[in-house]
């Protein structure tokens, strides 16, 4: 998603003429925005309240499908917040009304917070709560002796809840540090970005961007990648050590001419469906992984 809130013009002064047309133009903006981003948020949506539903099931709550669910809905609200600017403008063809005379005043205040502030909060929390699932099946396949401290309902609720907070706090520099104001020029509405009076006596605009920029980088891209890369490892390594030592007591087991009965009880398809079942979280974090990796290094 383009950052239209961050659209700068050059002015030092603190004030921006804000111009979605120029920022986003539309002959990119008007397919992806208005028709393809609303049938994809349509499918999140269907699929996403599937999982809530089924997951928030009381035989299905566990601390990990706590975490999945709030996924989930972090992913959900990631779609559905930015839903309205998207439609509005793009899908019922609001930048033709924008053209021509403007945004009114309540679109022009609200629209920094659907388009980007909002929906990256959640999307934010999405990364998070992925690096703390990758923690939590670290705790439960490689020390599972911690599993009853760690992983409790009590911790999981609380770390979501700390986790929530700080993807809110990620966006303050946006929330507290910028707000718009609407002119009217010519019979014509204008929007018009302005800087907090802290942001131009204390840190200036240019700084403000580069520490914002930089700060989100480190807390939002870097950190979570470097994180999943180390407990993904971690994850694989010991599944695979499991599988091999399981592999070999197996075969010790089938040498042994007494032990037919047992070895029948430990059919290899059960082996391996624990392993599947065990391998599952790594896949899923494998691919976020790759995924999250690439924007990082677009990022930089």
């Amino acid at each position: 998603m383009v950052d239209e809130w961050d659209y700068m013009d050059g002015e030092e002064n603190g004030v921006v003429i804000i111009n979605i047309a120029q920022s986003v133009p539309l002959e990119y903006a008007l397919p992806l925005y208005g028709f393809l981003m609303p049938l994809l948020v349509a499918v999140t949506t269907v699929t996403n309240t599937f999982i809530v539903v089924v997951l928030s099931q009381k035989h299905l709550r566990t601390p990990t499908n706590f975490v999945l669910v709030s996924m989930a809905i972090a992913d959900l609200l990631t779609g559905l917040t930015s839903l309205p600017w998207f439609l509005y403008y793009y899908t019922l063809k609001g930048y033709e009304a924008d053209e021509q005379w403007g945004l009114n005043s309540f679109w022009c205040h609200v629209y920094p917070f659907l388009s980007y502030i909002i929906p990256t909060i959640w999307h934010t929390a999405g990364i998070w709560l992925t690096v703390f699932l990758a923690v939590q099946r670290y705790v439960y396949v490689c020390v599972p002796s911690f599993v009853h401290r760690l992983c409790t309902p009590k911790t999981t609720r609380v770390a979501v809840a700390f986790i929530t907070a700080f993807s809110l706090l990620t966006e303050m520099p946006d929330l507290l540090g910028k707000y718009m104001e609407q002119v009217e020029v010519d019979d014509r509405s204008i929007c018009i970005l302005r800087h907090s009076s802290w942001v131009l006596e204390v840190l200036g605009v240019q700084l403000f961007y580069t520490f914002h920029y930089w700060f989100r980088v480190a807390l939002v891209q870097v950190l979570p990648c470097i994180l999943l890369i180390i407990f993904t490892y971690k994850l694989a390594r010991t599944i695979h050590q499991t599988e091999v030592r399981k592999r070999s007591w197996v075969s010790a087991m089938s040498e042994l001419p007494s032990s037919s009965n047992y070895h029948n009880s430990s059919d290899p398809a059960y082996g391996e469906e624990s392993n599947g079942n065990s391998a599952n979280p790594v896949v899923t974090l494998s691919e976020f992984l790759a995924l999250h990796c690439y924007v990082a290094n677009l990022m930089l």
